[in-house]
């Protein structure tokens, strides 16, 4: 536990100092001051460097050294149904010739494309960065790695999504549809998000996900025997899904449903934080739809990976809704209360304790 409170504490730091030194001038699309590159890359090299060095923890963990020895031992660079991941493995054993290069490669990956995003998107960097470590993204990224990696590049390219800058947004979705196919369903979102914030198509979403819940064997059956039968979520997870599965922790269905009771109670104010808040909130209502699908079947809360990230940018809009003279303490209520969030998690859920790493260490 101690490791993980020490990045946790780098990352506060240093995000902060990137905000005191960081040029007013320099500012995102969506008005918020760009984190000092130099002191931005410390948090970096100490998430990296945690997510590199871990040895056996995370549900995934066996998970990805069985694909990589496959991919390693198969003739062809492109196998599976994720082909251009099957290939980079590949190339990472020609180089490198052992699986942990691989979860380090990854796993700073996930962490630069996470905190470039947050660098571009949020007009609250030190907040987000804090809020990427205490919601759990940075952690929960130790499993689900082709999916986390895939959603950092999304994340990455909201501006374009924004931007109605398809001709590039295109190409980089079909890359990313090789490196985990589950991406489909995120574009598909696409034409949901961009509707008003609690207006007849959210509500028309909201209803239709209570529904699933409610009526779930049925539901579910009925989606897989209208969708391919031949396709990858049909032969790969059908069956899954209709057998009985824990659940996801009902913490996070809290957590997940807290940004967006907030969210409906204080829109008005809201409208007045960014010009992106409609867009921030459905990717939240989306996310809470899931992680309550994911009560009934934890593989939902994969499917989450896409759209919980945004709450990062969401929950810090929370703060101006009080007047100025109040703002710092709702600021330090919210780090307190996703610090004991964190602190929970870490040690009931996705096996992230002990902490040990290659080198033979052990940390409770």
């Amino acid at each position: 536990m101690i490791v993980y409170l020490i990045n946790l504490l780098v990352v506060v730091v240093f995000s902060s100092l990137a905000m005191r030194y960081a040029n007013s001038n320099n500012r995102n699309q969506f008005k918020g001051v760009k984190a000092n590159i130099f002191f931005m890359w410390i948090p970096i090299i100490s998430m990296s460097y945690i997510a590199s060095i871990r040895y056996w923890v995370g549900t995934d963990y066996g998970n990805y050294k069985d694909l990589f020895y496959l991919a390693s031992n198969s003739d062809k660079w492109f196998t599976g149904d994720d082909v251009l991941f099957s290939a980079s493995l590949k190339l990472i054993d020609n180089i490198f010739h052992d699986d942990k290069a691989m979860f380090a490669i990854y796993g700073s990956l996930i962490v630069v494309l996470g905190v470039y995003a947050i660098r571009n998107i949020s007009n609250t960097f030190a907040f987000s960065m804090f809020l990427f470590v205490a919601m759990m993204f940075y952690y929960s990224s130790f499993n689900g790695t082709r999916q986390w990696f895939v959603s950092m590049i999304m994340f990455l390219c909201y501006p374009l999504y924004c931007n109605k800058k398809y001709k590039i947004l295109i190409p980089i979705i079909i890359v990313c549809y090789f490196m985990h196919s589950s991406v489909i369903y995120y574009v598909l979102v696409y034409f949901i998000v961009k509707n008003k914030a609690w207006g007849k198509v959210m509500a028309s979403v909201i209803a239709g996900g209570i529904a699933v819940y409610l009526f779930f064997a049925p539901a579910i059956g009925a989606f897989l025997s209208m969708s391919n039968s031949d396709g990858r979520y049909s032969t790969m997870y059908g069956n899954m899904l209709l057998e009985s599965g824990s659940g996801a922790n009902i913490l996070r269905l809290v957590v997940a449903c807290i940004p967006v009771v907030i969210s409906f109670v204080f829109y008005k104010q809201l409208k007045r934080t960014r010009d992106d808040i409609d867009i921030l909130i459905n990717f939240s209502v989306i996310n809470m739809l899931l992680m309550l699908l994911a009560t009934r079947h934890w593989l939902f809360a994969r499917f989450s990976i896409y759209f919980d990230i945004y709450n990062i940018i969401l929950i810090p809009q929370f703060v101006y809704i009080f007047k100025e003279k109040d703002r710092k303490f709702v600021r330090l209520l919210i780090y307190i209360l996703f610090f004991f969030y964190m602190y929970v998690l870490l040690h009931v859920d996705s096996e992230l304790l002990p902490y040990k790493t290659i080198y033979g260490h052990y940390f409770p």
